[in-house]
């Protein structure tokens, strides 16, 4: 495959028995950082019901689909970046999600574990401007992902399903394809932790407001350098990201409809060798917003989950700008 792009990934975990999404951002010509997304666990997937987790003593197995395309690779003034005139990429994604609710209660929650295999295919196509004219470079390409393992996942319940809370955190564990000397890599180089806190309050009129904060930590690449128009030297590290994730609507019945989003801001700068990355640290920004309906029975928390939703994204900053179909199904037993 001749390109001159970059490989930058997108994942998601999140919450109730499985979240996703997968996104993606590939960077022509230039390497982002942590826009890489694995901010999605950080994005995306979350939705209603979203401070809920399954029963204890119950195993949850979910499978989530979603298709991200983007026509947008923004820089830091918001613009799309140079010598990139035009982009269409479309972003597969599928993850498999297991979670298990143990019997056992740690600080007054119940205590359970997760973990998340998530796999992508992207295609597309980016036109550059140089000296010598425009040219265009196909973009073809499929991988399993680095895996996201959630070995502690606390829920405290509200018996009359009000307000219920849940904590989290995640462990992205680097198994993906990298090469620091390759622009095409499925996985990132580096292990990340994520804390996450969330929240689902229901009231009587059937009102809902869910939402999570996430705060993801990244070591250092654990290989010297990375690809940017060329290997480069240094130790490399991505900066840290803030998430929060939202939705609100009205439930009918089994059905909630309502609105779901994002924001995510990248607080710390990249870094190689300890001092700040290129272009102002390349740090990362995005907001999101659009319809969500789900299906949840909570009188019968064993029947199955769906969520569909569709999110439009803006405001980006040194990462890809689109937008996001995404379906999730979720059974307990």
């Amino acid at each position: 495959m001749q390109t001159s792009s970059v490989f930058k990934l997108v994942k998601s975990t999140g919450c109730t028995a499985l979240t996703l999404v997968g996104a993606l951002a590939i960077q022509p010509m230039a390497a982002l950082g942590n826009e890489r997304i694995a901010d999605l666990s950080q994005l995306g997937s979350f939705s209603f019901g979203g401070g809920f987790l399954p029963p204890a003593g119950t195993t949850s197995v979910a499978l989530a689909v979603g298709q991200y395309n983007y026509d947008k690779i923004a820089g830091d003034d918001g613009h799309m970046i140079e010598p990139l005139k035009k982009i269409d990429v479309t972003v597969k994604s599928g993850v498999l999600a297991i979670l298990h609710m143990t019997d056992q209660k740690f600080l007054g929650a119940d205590y359970g574990f997760r973990v998340l295999f998530p796999y992508m295919d992207i295609t597309g196509v980016a036109t550059v401007d140089t000296p010598f004219g425009s040219f265009k470079s196909d973009v073809e390409y499929s991988d399993l992902i680095d895996v996201v393992v959630t070995p502690v996942m606390l829920q405290w319940r509200d018996p009359s399903r009000t307000f219920n809370q849940s904590f989290s955190v995640n462990i992205e564990v680097p198994i993906g394809t990298y090469d620091n000397e390759s622009f095409a890599n499925s996985g990132r180089d580096n292990y990340s932790i994520e804390p996450m806190y969330a929240f689902t309050y229901i009231s009587q009129a059937g009102y809902e407001f869910s939402s999570s904060f996430g705060l993801r930590y990244n070591f250092r690449n654990r290989n010297d350098g990375f690809y940017e128009n060329g290997a480069v030297e240094g130790k490399y590290k991505n900066g840290s990201t803030f998430a929060w994730n939202f939705a609100t609507g009205q439930h009918v019945g089994p059905f909630t409809v309502g609105v779901s989003g994002y924001a995510l801001e990248q607080l710390t700068d990249d870094k190689i060798d300890g001092d700040q990355g290129p272009d102002n640290g390349k740090r990362s920004r995005v907001y999101a917003v659009g319809p969500a309906v789900s299906y949840r029975d909570y009188k019968n928390p064993k029947m199955p989950v769906l969520s569909l939703k569709y999110l439009k994204e803006f405001g980006a900053e040194n990462r890809a700008q689109g937008e996001i179909l995404s379906l999730i199904a979720a059974y307990t037993f």
